[in-house]
C-alpha cells in the first residue's frame, strides 16, 4: 500500500464555502477516479488506509470534509449555520462535479458510507455517478431498526437531539460514540428525518425521491451483520430507493471474511489482505472497466 500523503485541495461548495478535500493520484494514468462520502461526524482522515488502497491500485480517489466537520470546520461550533441537506446538495454535490470533471469518462465510482450513501438522493447531478457503492448506508427511520436498537434509536432522535442540541448550540454525538460534534442545523434536520417514514425522501426540501428513482448506474449496498448502526433491513431499503437501478445486496457475516467482528467502522480499517476490500476492489474495477468502454 502506498504511503504517500494526499495532494490537500480546497473545493468551492455551490454557495462557495471552502470544503477541505484530499485527491490520492496513482502513480501512473488513473482507471477511474472514486469518490468517498463520509458517514456523519466522520473526518476524511478517517477513510486514509481505504484511499491509498485504491491509490494503489490505480485509481484517483477524492475525501473530503463536509461543512462543519474536521477541516471544514471554520470557527466556533456554537451557531454555526449548516443544515444535513447543504451536506447534501452543496457540498458532496460540487466535490461531484470537480471529481467528475477531471475523471475518465466524467463519471466517478461514488462510495457512499452511511449519510454518505443518502445524501445521493440530495443531488441533481446524480447523472456523473457512473456507479454507486454503499457501504453501511441506509434509510434512516428508526422503526426500520430492530428492538431493542429500534427503542435507543427512537430516543435519540425523538429526544436527546432535540433537547440536548438547542441546549448546547450543536449536537456534542461524542458521548453517543457518533463521531464529530455536528452543527445543531445538522443534527436537527437529521433527527427530523430519522422521524419520517420516508426519511428524507419525504421531506419538503427538493425532490430527492425523482433523483433515486431517476439514477440508473449500478448500485451495490454492503450491510454487516453485526453493524448496529446499520442493520440489515435500513440497508435494504435504501437501495430500493434506487428503483431504475441494477441492484445487489452484499450482507457480510464477519466470519466469512475471516473477522470477529466489523461494525459500522471497522470496516476501513481491515487492510488490503482483507477478503472484503478485494471483493470491493473487483466491483470498483469491474465498474471502472464499464465506464471507459
Amino acid at each position: 500500500m502506498s504511503s504517500q500523503a494526499p495532494e490537500r485541495v480546497t473545493i468551492e461548495a455551490a454557495d462557495g464555502y471552502p470544503l477541505s478535500a484530499r485527491l490520492y493520484e496513482p502513480a501512473g494514468e488513473p482507471r477511474a477516479a472514486v469518490l468517498l462520502a463520509s458517514a456523519t461526524g466522520v473526518k476524511q482522515g478517517f477513510y486514509r488506509d481505504f484511499a491509498q488502497f485504491l491509490r494503489a491500485a490505480g485509481f484517483r480517489v477524492i475525501s473530503f470534509d463536509y461543512r462543519g466537520i474536521g477541516d471544514s470546520r471554520r470557527g466556533r461550533l456554537r451557531g454555526f449555520p449548516a443544515n444535513a441537506s447543504d451536506w447534501g446538495a452543496k457540498d458532496t454535490s460540487a466535490v461531484l462535479d470537480w471529481a467528475a470533471a477531471q475523471a475518465p469518462g466524467g463519471k466517478v465510482i461514488y462510495c457512499g458510507h452511511s449519510i454518505g450513501g443518502q445524501l445521493v438522493a440530495l443531488l441533481a447531478n446524480h447523472g456523473r455517478i457512473g456507479a454507486l457503492m454503499g457501504i453501511g448506508a441506509q434509510a434512516g427511520y428508526w422503526r426500520h431498526w430492530p428492538s431493542p436498537m429500534r427503542q435507543n434509536f427512537g430516543l435519540l432522535m425523538h429526544a436527546f437531539i432535540p433537547i440536548l442540541t438547542p441546549l448546547f448550540g450543536y449536537f456534542p454525538s461524542r458521548f453517543f460514540g457518533l463521531g464529530e460534534p455536528l452543527p445543531k442545523g445538522v443534527a436537527l434536520e437529521w433527527a427530523r428525518w430519522c422521524r419520517n417514514p420516508d426519511y428524507l425522501l419525504g421531506m419538503k426540501m427538493g425532490p430527492g425521491r425523482t433523483y433515486v428513482e431517476a439514477f440508473a448506474g449500478p448500485v451495490r449496498a454492503y450491510s454487516i451483520a453485526d453493524d448496529r448502526i446499520a442493520p440489515e433491513r435500513p440497508v435494504a431499503v435504501w437501495l430500493d430507493w434506487f428503483t431504475g437501478a441494477e441492484r445487489e445486496h452484499r450482507h457480510i457475516h464477519p466470519e466469512e471474511v475471516g473477522e470477529r467482528g466489523i461494525g459500522h467502522f471497522r470496516v476501513f480499517r481491515l487492510g488490503d489482505a482483507s477478503p472484503l476490500w478485494q471483493e470491493m476492489l473487483a466491483w470498483i474495477e469491474t465498474q471502472a472497466a464499464a465506464i471507459a468502454a
